[in-house]
């Protein structure tokens, strides 16, 4: 049968309505900041939900194992009842039927709950309770898996769901999943950035555990914390940190005794090996602790003990959860990697404790100790503030040689295996002092394995040795050649592994006291952690340079995708409305695809500049913003200027930044300040380089944003922060933005 040109217009209509849908959706999941994710999916929710005339529209997510589900989000029609309360980490067996499809990423989709099949009849009570007549459910998937569902639900009445409704969830469902994922990263993220920011500026002990706590149960949702630490006896265990534990079990469990059958915890310490512990309830090692554990709830618990450099059992790092379970393979990686860490942090917290307890015994030695003290504090004060690994060893290798009274040195790292990252290979040189390039020619560069570097590093003590001693011929020559008689190796060590060295030497012999041998063990704790925290913080870095890369691609994927899926749309539907003769109609569609088309054109530009800005490579700073001042002028008719003085001579690590952050700043001008001119005023100084933006816009109350990283205002202070400069902004309702920036140059 045949459609009549209303019905086919109809149609058309509600095929652009359907496409503007997702277009719209997508634009505003694009946006989302990973505080708005969940407003995001809420909203979502809504649209779609009344698009498809559902009754209720929702998110299910399973936990790790699989095993349970939770209702995350949901909307629903006036009159529905909610189901998000009741159903909260319940079994995934409350509709076993269902959740068995959905794992095996097939759709579900149920006209009529009433006829199920009798395998399903589990589901349709469930349904039946809820009042649903008809539902459909798509596999919401990440890395081929289905973490959990979205959905519509019909109560009114019987449905047939439509194609478009199975194709509408699954677009709503794969945003979803990208926000969700996107939202998790930067949490993790923004954890491990704050772990390893009190790490490297020395913060609290107890804080620094506390971070790291909340940084695993980020991750780990349903799971509940403890960290435990050993007693200089040996026998008991004290409260290390408790994040959502309940104050009243963690107060009962203080000064808890080890032993093999004393939970998981105690036993774990007891026997130095990992305890699982599936089923508190049954489990003969909680026999003592059971009605404790029972009384709170708690009905699995995994232990990892947690050891000192020495290899001694320090504490542990322990996983509750409540109800049985066995734990996952990526949630095995997670306590081992969790007790790593409180490893790392008990290891920086007994450098800094026998650094303060250094500072002391050489303070009562008064004018004999006073070279050593001042030399470690000031390694100490070095070291603990810089993230970048070069200059940590060029400032201890500088530091250590002038307090030592020797004047050739050189400082090595231990570097891995590309194909191995956890395999240590060979010695790489960092930085030296005083070195011939013949040395270096054959020393920059050393096999680990075998090297007096690691033979010295045995038991993390510094060692003195004489130059006839070297083991390779070759290098051994080179080192006499400079005149060495006297040589000390400081190894460099977090826990019992080898992250580095500095050597040392001098021309001269003289007696190395143990006051200074001891003096650079600690040096070489001191040191060792430093370089672990500019590995872990290079590897973070390495993370969100990767994540943002991500971001831009998968923006300019989707915004350019659905922008000119919309054009080819509006240029069928006009083509059909001039072959029907309504003149008027494709009219109005063809200025449609004219607008859309142009917004397409700029959003690629625009994303496109983002991900590579060229005039930033080929003209320099003062062009490329330039050039971002014109595309903003183009794009929204605002008046803009710029202003220079002085002559630009910036290294392009700077300029990258200080361009990231102006871009930043006319990005929140375009979305937020309804500003009519914008300008940039940037001057090169001698000392300084000083740039201003400033809008006659609508302002903002700068109370209301303080320290919820609003305006994307973290990120360009953290910029700055890596360039040694400072921001300063200044606004108020009414009365237009200003944003200030100040670095200082560097030759």
């Amino acid at each position: 049968m045949s459609l009549t040109l209303e019905q086919t217009s109809q149609m058309e209509r509600d095929r652009l309505t359907f496409e503007k849908l997702i277009f719209d959706i997508s634009w505003q999941f694009i946006n989302l900041g990973p505080a708005e994710v969940n407003a995001g999916i809420q909203n979502a929710l809504e649209a779609i939900g009344q698009f498809a005339g559902a009754d209720r529209s929702y998110v299910f997510l399973f936990t790790e194992d699989g095993a349970h589900m939770t209702n995350t989000h949901e909307w629903c029609v006036p009159g529905i009842s909610s189901q998000r309360e009741r159903i909260q980490d319940q079994p995934v067996d409350l509709a076993p039927w269902c959740i068995a499809q959905v794992k095996k990423i097939e759709t579900v989709n149920v006209p009529s709950v009433a006829g199920l099949p009798p395998e399903a009849n589990t589901d349709r009570k469930e349904w039946e309770f809820q009042s649903i007549q008809s539902l459909l459910v798509v596999p919401l998937v990440f890395l081929g898996t289905a973490i959990g569902f979205i959905g519509f639900d019909s109560v009114r009445r019987r449905r047939e769901w439509s194609q478009e409704d199975i194709t509408l969830l699954g677009i709503i469902g794969d945003m979803c999943v990208n926000a969700l994922q996107h939202q998790r990263a930067q949490a993790i993220q923004e954890g491990q950035r704050r772990f390893l920011e009190l790490l490297a500026t020395g913060g609290d002990f107890k804080e620094t555990l506390h971070s790291l706590l909340r940084v695993i149960e980020e991750q780990s949702p349903g799971m509940l914390g403890l960290i435990l630490l050993l007693d200089e006896d040996g026998v008991h265990l004290h409260i290390g940190a408790s994040v959502s534990l309940p104050e009243d079990y963690v107060r009962s469990i203080e000064g808890l005794e080890i032993g093999p059958m004393v939970g998981s915890c105690g036993t774990a310490c007891f026997t130095r090996k990992r305890v699982i512990v599936e089923d508190i309830a049954i489990d003969p090692r909680w026999d003592d602790l059971r009605e404790l554990a029972v009384r709170y709830g708690f009905r699995a618990c995994w232990s990892e003990p947690v050891f000192s450099v020495d290899g001694e059992v320090a504490g542990t790092f322990a996983m509750y959860f409540m109800r049985p379970r066995a734990p996952t393979a990526s949630e095995l990686k997670t306590i081992e990697t969790a007790a790593h860490l409180v490893g790392v942090a008990i290891e920086h917290h007994r450098a800094q404790a026998e650094l303060a307890q250094a500072y002391q015994s050489l303070e009562r030695r008064v004018e004999e100790r006073t070279r050593e003290l001042a030399l470690l504090n000031a390694i100490s004060t070095a070291v603990s503030q810089s993230l970048d690994l070069r200059q940590i060893m060029s400032e201890a290798l500088d530091m250590t040689l002038e307090g030592m009274n020797m004047h050739l040195g050189v400082a090595y790292r231990v570097a891995v295996s590309r194909a191995e990252p956890t395999k240590a290979t060979h010695l790489e040189l960092l930085t030296h002092r005083g070195l011939s390039n013949a040395f270096l020619e054959v020393a920059s560069q050393l096999p680990l394995e075998g090297s007096l570097i690691q033979k010295t590093a045995t038991n993390g003590a510094p060692r003195i040795w004489q130059p006839d001693e070297y083991p390779d011929p070759i290098i051994r020559d080179k080192i006499l050649a400079l005149g060495v008689k006297l040589a000390i190796t400081v190894p460099l060590q977090v826990k019992d592994r080898l992250v580095g060295a500095l050597v040392l030497g001098s021309d001269q012999m003289r007696p190395v006291t143990a006051e200074e041998l001891s003096l650079l063990a600690a040096i070489g704790r001191q040191v060792g952690v430093a370089v672990e925290n500019a590995r872990l913080y290079e590897q973070v870095q390495q993370a969100a340079i990767k994540e943002e890369r991500s971001r831009l691609a998968r923006e300019l994927h989707d915004s350019v995708t659905q922008s000119l899926y919309s054009v080819n749309l509006y240029a069928e539907a006009s083509a059909r409305m001039l072959t029907s003769g309504d003149i008027q109609t494709a009219t109005e569609n063809l200025r449609e695809l004219r607008d859309t088309a142009q917004d397409a054109l700029r959003e690629m530009r625009q994303l496109v500049y983002e991900l590579r800005p060229l005039a930033l490579e080929k003209c320099g700073l003062v062009e490329a913003i330039r050039a971002r001042l014109e595309s903003v002028e183009a794009r929204s008719g605002m008046k803009t200027e710029l202003r220079v003085e002085g002559r630009e001579d910036l290294p392009y690590p700077m300029q990258v930044e200080l361009y990231h952050i102006t871009q930043e700043a006319l990005n929140n001008v375009l979305k937020h300040s309804r500003a009519r001119e914008v300008s940039v005023n940037i001057k090169f100084l001698e000392a300084a380089v000083c740039m201003e933006i400033q809008d006659d816009g609508i302002g903002f109350n700068q109370e209301s944003i303080t320290g919820s990283g609003g305006l994307g205002l973290q990120g360009m202070a953290e910029r700055l922060q890596r360039i040694g400069g400072c921001l300063r902004i200044e606004s108020a309702a009414g009365q237009g933005t200003r944003v200030g920036m100040e670095v200082p140059q560097r030759v």
